[in-house]
């Protein structure tokens, strides 16, 4: 995941630290891009974290509003952190 760059909850940065599991969550994270989020959360996930687009960037790609892309951001990094949460709390 070099050069990609995404926050998590804190409890799951606290977890993260506290368990050292950093490669189950980064993998996670992969698959939860892949297999838990819309196509539309996906895309928009990849070309804000991945090719670093502004909110204005992608809004205008995608013929929606800023605050629609905001909305889709946060709903993706909602389900990539449940799902990060579920594989730390098993470990």
């Amino acid at each position: 995941m070099d050069g990609f760059q995404f926050e998590m909850g804190a409890a799951n940065r606290r977890a993260l630290k506290d368990r050292g599991c950093r490669e189950a969550v980064e993998r996670e994270i992969i698959l939860a891009i892949r297999q838990s989020l819309t196509e539309k959360q996906r895309e928009t996930f990849i070309m804000y974290y991945a090719r670093r687009m502004s909110m204005p960037q992608i809004a205008k790609l995608r013929g929606v509003s800023v605050p629609t892309v905001s909305r889709t951001l946060k709903r993706a990094r909602q389900r990539i952190d449940d799902r990060v949460c579920a594989v730390i709390e098993r470990r």
